[in-house]
């Protein structure tokens, strides 16, 4: 499948090649033009194809909770930031998932595409923002010590940057958790501090939630 997508927008793999030092990374740029929108139009079209997905409007809400328990599935980085103390906010959520890792990629791609209210910590499990129904909304909750840069200020995350919000009906970053939890006690805290801190669900990020929760998706 990445075969084609590579051939057909004359994308560089750059898996295990000598040049890979001579890689330009630009940090945080503008939307425009540093991303294709189309290369990513073009992969959601053929995972609908590949898993005989229909690609329609959504009929009923289907709210899922994803706290990010990735590390007891042993295939992530110890230190991602979790959502904890969530019990309280579970029983507004039609799912609560623990993790992605052991989900097949075909069960995944069927998920995103019936959700209508997706909660997460912000991070890079949002690149399924691309499979998703384009009437879901996605709260990515921002914990204070998540950026260094103006995103933090601007309320802002790289899939908004990068344009994300183009394939569902929003991406919504205006609700920042002031209650962390160390998620590596013991170790030596890098040089990134809070960034992988986990995420304390108190009484007030629930109500703030709950009331996000509570918006209707368009067309529903």
């Amino acid at each position: 499948m990445f075969e084609i997508i590579f051939n057909d927008f004359g994308i560089k793999d750059y898996d295990n090649r000598e040049d890979i030092e001579n890689i330009c990374v630009v940090d945080f740029p503008p939307r425009s033009p540093y991303y294709n929108c189309e290369v990513f139009k073009y992969l959601r079209k053929l995972v609908y194809c590949e898993y005989n997905i229909i690609d329609k409007p959504l009929e009923e809400k289907y709210k899922v909770l994803y706290v990010r328990n990735e590390n007891q599935t042993g295939a992530h980085n110890k230190y991602a930031r979790m959502i904890k103390n969530y019990e309280n906010i579970q029983s507004h959520c039609d799912l609560v998932l623990q993790n992605l890792s052991s989900i097949p990629i075909k069960d995944q791609m069927t998920l995103f595409s019936k959700i209508s209210h997706f909660v997460c910590p912000e991070g890079t499990h949002i690149s399924n923002v691309f499979f998703m129904n384009k009437r879901c909304r996605i709260l990515a909750i921002i914990n204070t010590g998540v950026f260094f840069d103006d995103r933090l200020e601007n309320h802002d995350c790289w899939q908004k940057r990068f344009g994300g919000e183009e394939f569902v009906d929003e991406i919504y970053t205006n609700i920042i958790a002031t209650k962390l939890e160390d998620g590596f006690k013991g170790d030596t805290v890098p040089y990134y501090h809070k960034y992988n801190h986990n995420i304390v669900i108190d009484e007030f990020l629930e109500k703030k939630i709950i009331k996000w929760l509570n918006i209707k998706p368009f067309q529903i």
